[in-house]
Order: structure tokens, then C-alpha cells, then sequence
């Protein structure tokens, strides 16, 4: 007999280990014990060698579905003579950083006990085992026991202690269990607006002053309360009555609120988005199954295996139906809608045609598609419906939807209510909150929002919103990485001297903690523009830092001076200064809590915007090595004061070189150019053919006066070399986007509009080196190389760009002084081409497919350039720009065909989400020289 001990570590608490090394010695006739110790898992086993040695193969070999051994260290000890193998009590200890499972969907056999009439656990929403249900949102501590979970005030009852305790029970030692009888339990709020009037009230204000909110509590089906229309006897059934008849819940989930609304109900979701401040950013919806996903978009086999991961993220879908953005509130004939009825009045049943039978899920009966928002009779479909049933207002002129599954027992009762109607289930928050997590909060904030909040009494430890990915070039693309990732640890391929937080961007912010080689990214943040954001913010870095156990002696953040990240890294620095804070320390970033005061001397590094982007994916592929970083973004704060944004660079993780960018033009009125892309036409227009006349017509003459002021006496107008603004200019130019809702907007429609068209040639455009002459930015002094298309315009004898050129331009010749200077890519030509099509009344999806071409034909050509002179075969795209399917495609089967390796982004996603993550990777290398 020998006693051997195990230091596990890994995601190894909170997935049913405990339980799974206990079954698996017991099976095998071992003695000892397991326990949660701190960060890790402790084993000790006693027993015959080789039998001990096959419990070592099935640690690793065998494990639970959610577990991820990272390294078992063993060593052999005394005998102790156990009689048994026992799960002991768990000990604080923490050496290493403690590794804690994400929330996971409802695994298939709680599902089968949830619609199961003869379970115990029947139609319960709060029903879970050792592999599902919540994790992180509900942990208070470490080590993951019941206690230290929001679970802890629920006390088990008889039955459900025994499945506890039982090693043979799926349940045993699973820390969230619960029944009807002990556990967590639904309630139902009605608005005092709503309850009074019977019908969501159209003139409700988001801003309106706080009203009372009614409890619902009617144990007894036969007694209805007269004041309410919501007869249901259960919070539930009230709740699924409520969307019914069109009105808005709020819906408590894992991480935070929801609301929740018809997604085939116009007049509801027109009514929310007036309600959240949100104009036309595309809301998600939730199907009840996979076949449900099926009737509304196309889903490949790669998307529905997204769509049923565990992590149950959001997953961007195309459209069956062909989408055209209509007036919120009106249908294809252009007249308004009336609220709850179309316009013969009753509404067509879902997928159905007006003789009542089944329509082709986007077709006509003759197979073609049919015109969004009408029927196979070709006369409006009722509530602004287009052909796949989803209201218009969901995601106005959109052809992707963003679509998810059930996650929670809640959310699956609550679909099936709903029979195989979709639900609009978007943040709860108004446009640039934080989600709402915690109830008191949610009553405050929803009032005038919400008709009806449906909550429960399991407290949310920490806020989590929903991931979005999407499937491109063979593999998912993550765009927000929050619940069901979160706070799954990356690996670092440089590992940290010292414990580091990098605090990210301005937009789409996360920050990471990093030890050792671990790297803790944090779930979206959202855009700290908004106060409220950044102080939750503020707040998920304290407790991120007390529950991993992490206290930064580095921070990482970005070069802008102006982001709110930025400010925080100075003011958490000022704060333990020997000096005390500085005078200079800003005063708009919330107060630190004493947990976040660092010992004097904490480290501050500041790490380029677009050099972040690059480590970012260089870490991603675990690489340290050299490579050419293709980083497209809208705005990046750049090392000469200016707008980067369509960066070419060369450098790794420690530092980079800029060796090639778009030429400078101006963004006039900086921040505002984002809003209203057409100032970026101007712009352009200014710089290719000296003034912005071409847009009079769509913009008014005193509009383009002030810009071309602007933009002459450099007034607020800003450099900017910006990709993301320029692809904002040719939507504007091209007609399809002048001013825009949200961020990305005008780009995001015109690759919507390029994939409409087939390949058709691309623009010209020219490669320049040599210093940059002082009075103007971006115009090189030195030599170039052009690339041109064959055909030109019949009017005017300018190149259309119908034809794409077959070889690379030759390349230039460059002195030993140029190599000092990055190229510039020349887009004056570019923008005379896009102007003769739109004089030549060319179809803007030919347009925007010429210009998508020809930004993958500047990437191939600046890269050839580089290959040339570095040696360099490894491309890394990145930014923003990159969430662009088909850009990011072409791009790199270009790049691959042309000899080049391509690294995209795979843990984290390419915009300024993953900006954390590499400003960590830079930091730990610039730590290790």
C-alpha cells in the first residue's frame, strides 16, 4: 500500500470534480480524500500501485464535462490507513490564482426533469447539477462551496440534501441545488402605469419619475385581481400573458436583466427601442430551439453547433428573408402601422400566406424571394413583418440576425409558453448603461421602460451581459466576450514577473489581470462615455481583484490621454504616491475603494492603441514572434497626436515600427465626423478634387460650407488615417449612409450592400514613400507606384474600376533614408473613382463590392512591399475593421494564396474588446527584457 498526494490545478471547481475524483476512487478501491484547497484541488489516494497509477490516467482521461486540468503535480507521502474516500471540507488557502467556471446552459438531463410531469423538479426554473447552471454570477468566494454563493441563505431541504450527499447522484455536492420546496422563487412586478390603465401606455417616458411597482401574488387561479388583466395564478404564466398582449418584461437571468418583448409585435418593439434610447442598433432575439433558428435564418452545421454550446452565446445569423430598412412604425407601404394589428386588422398567423397555408420560409410559391415586409400576394404583411415573421424595427434593414437559444430552466419554460414565437431579449439598460444585476436598481431604472419585471430571489453576484460570435472563414469570430467565457483564463505566451492589470479602451471595455502566464479577461464592460458605465467598471476591477486574489503592481494602459481607462491608471497611481495625488490627477473617474490602492511605486506602462491590437492577436496564436500587423480600425490615438486607424505595422509583443498607413486627411469635427459620415465624404472629396460640391443635394450648402471651413483652417478637424472612416466616407458617397444611429453603422451597411453584388474589378489607388512635408499631412515628397484599373468611364474618361488588376504593382524603389518612413497609401484616386460611378449611377452594392475589393488589394500590395524588405511572412489582422466577414475572408485567402501565413483572432475578439489582452501581452514582454 502507498499514499500518493495531487495538487490539481485548473477549472476544477464549481464542474463536479470533487464528485468525479470521488466516484472514481471509490470505483477503484482507493482510500484518502478530495478537497477544495484555495486555488486548487488537493487529492490524497492510498492504495496498490498500479492501482493508484489508474486513477492518475483517469484524472486526466476521464473528466466531467466542464473540467480543465491545466497541472497535477504529485508526490508520494505516508500511509495513513483511511478506511474510505471521502469529499472533505474545504480550506481558504491560496497559493496561485484560482481558476472559476463560467455559467452554462441547462445541461439535457435537468432539461428532461424540467418538462417531465412526474419529476419532483418539474417545470422548477431554478433546477441545476454538477454540469450547468450558474457559476460565476452567484460565487461571493473561493473555494466554491455552497456558503460562499448567493445560494447560501437557501437552506436545503431533506430530499435535496440526500442528492447532495449521495456520490452516485449527478447532484452530489452540486453547490446551486434546489427544489420547490428550498430553493429560489419567481415573483412578478406590474408597472402602477400599466396596471392602471390594462395596456402598456405608447406615451411612457424612459425619464419619467419612479412609479410603484405592484406585486402580482395569486395563489389561488379562481381569484382574479380586477385592478390587473394578468389573470395567470403564477408569476410565469402572468409574465408569458404579458408578452402576449405586447407589452415589455424584464426578465431576471443569470448575469442581469433583460427585456423582453414580441419580436413578431412591431408596435411592441418600436415601443421599446422609443423606451431604451435606442434608435436603430439591432436588438437579439431568443428562439426556443434550433428548428425554430431554422424557419427564421440560414444556420450551417458550425452555427448550430454555436448555437448549443454550453456558453449559449448569441450567434450573428443571415436572414432567409431579403431585408430593406423601412421608417420605424410603418410597413412596406410606407403608411403607419396601427399599434398591435396590421392592416386588414387580425394578424396573418406566423409563416402562413393569406389563404392560411404554409408559406416557403422566404419564398414565394414560384420560388423567388419575396420583397421584405409583403406576402406571397404581394400586399403588406400585417406589423411591419417581413417574410421571416420578425417585425421590422428588430434590425431595421439588416441581413443578419443575432439570434440565441434558451440558457436557463427559466428561459426554456418561458419559450415554450410562447409556443414557436420569437422574443426580442436584449439589456437591460438604457443605450449606454450598464446592464442592470441587482433588483432595487432594476425597479428604479426600468420604470417608464418596462410593463412588467419578472425576478426571483437569488441574489446576482456580478453583472455578466450575453457573448456574440459569429461564424467566418472556418472558424467562430468572438465579438463580445462576456457570459459562458468569462472568467475562462487565456494563455499568455510571455508570463508575467508580477501581477499586471490593463485597464483596455474607451469603447467595448474589458480590462485583465495577468499572473504568471494566466490572463483573466473581463466580461464587456460596454462604452465608458457613459458615468454609469465606468463606474461599474470601476467596480468589476475591485472585485475581480479581491476574488482572484490579484493585486496589481503594474499597470497597463492606453496612450490616449483622454479615455476614461487612462485616467483611471493615473488616479489609482496618484493615489499611493509617495507625494499623495498629483495636482494634475483627474477628478471625473470614480472613487477608487481601498482594496485598489496599489503600494507605492506601482508601475505604469502605456501601450499604443494599434500596437495593443497587434499583441492581441500575435498572443492569441500563443506567438512572440515578428509580423506584420494589418490593423483597421475607426480611431486609435496615434504616436504623432494624430487619428490612426488603417495602420500597417512591423514589430511582436515589445515594440513595433509603423511601416505603412492611409494617407492623412481631416475629420472635421472629430468625434461628430462618427456620427454623421458624410463629414467624412467632405473630407475626402476635399483632399482628392478640392472641395465637397459632389455632396450638395444630400447635405445642405451651409452644412458643406462650415465643413470645408473646417477643414481649411484646420479647426477642429483632426488628422486621421483612419480605415473605419473611410469606409463611413464611400457609404455616404455611394449614397447608402449619411449620418449614423450607432457606432459602424454606415460600414456595417455597405459590406451589407457589397454582398449583394458579384466580384466586379476595384478602384485605383497609389503607394508612396518619403518624408511627410511639414504643410501637409500624408503627402509623401518621394517616390510611388500606382495600381490602376483597365476600363474607364465613358462620361468622363476616369477609371470605374471594372476591372481589377491581374498582377502586384512592381515594387518601389526605395532609398536608405525612405526606409525611415512608412508608405502611404494614396486614396485621392480611390475616391474620384467611387465619385464617377455615383455620377455614372452605378448600383451602390457595385460600388461598395469595387472598394471592398480594393482594400484587399491594398493589403496584399502593402504586405508584398514589406515581405520584400523584412523577410517577413506572418500577417496579423486586426481591429474593428476586421468584423467584417467579407473583407476578412477575401483578405485572407489573398494573403494565404499569395504565400503569406494569417493570424486572425480566435479567444478574443478583434475590437477594442481585445485591447486588454494584448496591452497585458505587451507588458509582460516589455517585463521579461
Amino acid at each position: 500500500m502507498i499514499r500518493r498526494a495531487a495538487k490539481v490545478t485548473g477549472l476544477v471547481q464549481g464542474i463536479g470534480f470533487r464528485p468525479f475524483v470521488h466516484r472514481v476512487a471509490s470505483q477503484l478501491g482507493l482510500f484518502g480524500f478530495v478537497r477544495n484547497q484555495g486555488s486548487h484541488v488537493l487529492i490524497h489516494v492510498e492504495g496498490a500501485p498500479a492501482t493508484i497509477d489508474r486513477f492518475q490516467r483517469a484524472l486526466t482521461e476521464q473528466l466531467p464535462p466542464l473540467a480543465r486540468v491545466d497541472h497535477v503535480e504529485w508526490q508520494d507521502c505516508p500511509p495513513r490507513n483511511d478506511r474510505a474516500f471521502e469529499i472533505v471540507a474545504s480550506e481558504a488557502v491560496m497559493e496561485t490564482a484560482v481558476t472559476v467556471a463560467a455559467d452554462v446552459a441547462t445541461c439535457p438531463d435537468c432539461l428532461a426533469e424540467l418538462f417531465d410531469p412526474h419529476d419532483r423538479r418539474y417545470r422548477y426554473p431554478f433546477l441545476n447539477c454538477t454540469n450547468c447552471g450558474p457559476r460565476l454570477t452567484i460565487i461571493t468566494g473561493v473555494p466554491y462551496d455552497r456558503v460562499r454563493t448567493t445560494m447560501a441563505p437557501f437552506q436545503m431541504c431533506d430530499a435535496c440534501r440526500r442528492e447532495y450527499e449521495d456520490p452516485a447522484n449527478r447532484r452530489f455536492h452540486a453547490e446551486p441545488t434546489a427544489c420547490p420546496v428550498c430553493g429560489p422563487r419567481l415573483v412578478l412586478y406590474e408597472s402602477a402605469n400599466a396596471r392602471s390603465t390594462g395596456e402598456p401606455r405608447a406615451s411612457a417616458r424612459a425619464d419619467a419619475p419612479a412609479s410603484t411597482w405592484v406585486r402580482i401574488e395569486q395563489a389561488d387561479p379562481h381569484v382574479v385581481d380586477r385592478r390587473s388583466e394578468l389573470s395567470s395564478h403564477d408569476p410565469l404564466g402572468a409574465a408569458i400573458e404579458a408578452l402576449r398582449r405586447g407589452r415589455i418584461v424584464a426578465i431576471k437571468g443569470l448575469g442581469g436583466y433583460h427585456f423582453a418583448c414580441l419580436a413578431t409585435n412591431e408596435a411592441a418593439v418600436t415601443r421599446l427601442r422609443r423606451r431604451k434610447h435606442r434608435d436603430e442598433k439591432p436588438f437579439a432575439i431568443m428562439v426556443r430551439d434550433l428548428g425554430a433558428a431554422r424557419a427564421i435564418c440560414h444556420v450551417s452545421n458550425d452555427e448550430a453547433r454555436m448555437l448549443e454550446d454550453a456558453r449559449r452565446p448569441i450567434v450573428l445569423l443571415r436572414r432567409r428573408a431579403e431585408t430593406q430598412p423601412l421608417p420605424h412604425g410603418r410597413g412596406s407601404d410606407g403608411e403607419p402601422l396601427p399599434y398591435g394589428r396590421g392592416s386588414d386588422g387580425p394578424p396573418l398567423p406566423y409563416g402562413r400566406g393569406s389563404d392560411g397555408q404554409p408559406l416557403p420560409h422566404g419564398r414565394s410559391a414560384d420560388g423567388p424571394p419575396l420583397p421584405y415586409g409583403r406576402g406571397s400576394d404581394g400586399e403588406p404583411l400585417p406589423h411591419g413583418r417581413g417574410s421571416d415573421g420578425v417585425a421590422v424595427a428588430v434590425a431595421p434593414g439588416n441581413p443578419l440576425l443575432g439570434v440565441m437559444l434558451p440558457y436557463t430552466p427559466l428561459h426554456h419554460l418561458l419559450m415554450a409558453g410562447m409556443d414557436d414565437e420569437a422574443l426580442v431579449m436584449t439589456s437591460g439598460n438604457r443605450s449606454d448603461e450598464p446592464i442592470a444585476y441587482e433588483d432595487a436598481d432594476a425597479r428604479e431604472r426600468f420604470t417608464g421602460i418596462a410593463d412588467c419585471l419578472l425576478t426571483h430571489d437569488r441574489a446576482i453576484q456580478r453583472r455578466c451581459d450575453d457573448s456574440i460570435v459569429r461564424w467566418t472563414g472556418g472558424a467562430p469570430m468572438i465579438l463580445r466576450r462576456s457570459r459562458g467565457y468569462v472568467p475562462e483564463p487565456l494563455t499568455l505566451p510571455v508570463s508575467c514577473r508580477s501581477a499586471v492589470l490593463a485597464v483596455g479602451g474607451q469603447l467595448k471595455a474589458t480590462f485583465a489581470l495577468g499572473q504568471d502566464e494566466r490572463a483573466i479577461v473581463s466580461h464587456h464592460g460596454g462604452d465608458l462615455d457613459d458615468f454609469a458605465a465606468l463606474r461599474a467598471y470601476v467596480q468589476a476591477i475591485d472585485d475581480f481583484e479581491r476574488f482572484f486574489d490579484v493585486t496589481p503592481t503594474v499597470i497597463v494602459h492606453d496612450l490616449h490621454p483622454d479615455y476614461a481607462t487612462t485616467r483611471y491608471a493615473a488616479q489609482r497611481c496618484d493615489e499611493r504616491s509617495p507625494d499623495g495625488p498629483r495636482a494634475s490627477a483627474r477628478t471625473d473617474v470614480p472613487a477608487l475603494d481601498g482594496a485598489q490602492r496599489a503600494p507605492a511605486g506601482l508601475e505604469r506602462i502605456a501601450v499604443q492603441h494599434h500596437h495593443a491590437h497587434l499583441a492581441s492577436c500575435l498572443a492569441d496564436h500563443q506567438s512572440v514572434e515578428t509580423a506584420i500587423g494589418v490593423i483597421f480600425d475607426g480611431t486609435g490615438y496615434g504616436l504623432d497626436g494624430a487619428v490612426w486607424g488603417g495602420e500597417f505595422l512591423v514589430g511582436g509583443l515589445t515594440d513595433f515600427r509603423r511601416a505603412a498607413h492611409l494617407r492623412y486627411v481631416a475629420m472635421p469635427g472629430g468625434e461628430q465626423a462618427i456620427r454623421e459620415p458624410w463629414r467624412m465624404a467632405a473630407a475626402h472629396l476635399i483632399d482628392a478634387t478640392g472641395n465637397a460640391s459632389s455632396l450638395r443635394g444630400a447635405v445642405s450648402a451651409d452644412k458643406l460650407n462650415i465643413v470645408e471651413r473646417m477643414v481649411a483652417h484646420r479647426l477642429n478637424a483632426p488628422q486621421t488615417s483612419s480605415m473605419g472612416r473611410l469606409f463611413d466616407a464611400v457609404a455616404a458617397l455611394a449614397g447608402i449612409r449619411l449620418s449614423a444611429a450607432y457606432e459602424g453603422q454606415a460600414a456595417m451597411e455597405l459590406e451589407w450592400a457589397a454582398t449583394r453584388a458579384g466580384t466586379d474589378g476595384c478602384y485605383s489607388f497609389s503607394l508612396q514613400t518619403g518624408p511627410i512635408s511639414d504643410d501637409a499631412p500624408g503627402r509623401p515628397a518621394r517616390s510611388s507606384a500606382a495600381c490602376e484599373p483597365r476600363d474607364s468611364c465613358p462620361q468622363t474618361g476616369k477609371s470605374t474600376g471594372a476591372d481589377r488588376p491581374t498582377t502586384t504593382p512592381p515594387p518601389i524603389e526605395r532609398g536608405e533614408r525612405d526606409l525611415w518612413w512608412p508608405m502611404v497609401v494614396d486614396t485621392r484616386r480611390l475616391i474620384r473613382d467611387v465619385l464617377c460611378d455615383v455620377r455614372a449611377s452605378v448600383d451602390p452594392a457595385v460600388i461598395a463590392r469595387r472598394f471592398h475589393s480594393t482594400v484587399v488589394e491594398i493589403i496584399a500590395a502593402v504586405c508584398h512591399r514589406l515581405r520584400a524588405s523584412t523577410g517577413l511572412d506572418r500577417v496579423a489582422l486586426s481591429g474593428g475593421v476586421f468584423m467584417n466577414v467579407l473583407l476578412l475572408e477575401e483578405a485572407t485567402a489573398r494573403l494565404q494564396r499569395d504565400g503569406f501565413r494569417v493570424y486572425r483572432q480566435r479567444r478574443v475578439p478583434p475590437n477594442d474588446g481585445g485591447l486588454s489582452f494584448g496591452q497585458l501581452a505587451v507588458a509582460a514582454a516589455r517585463m521579461r527584457r
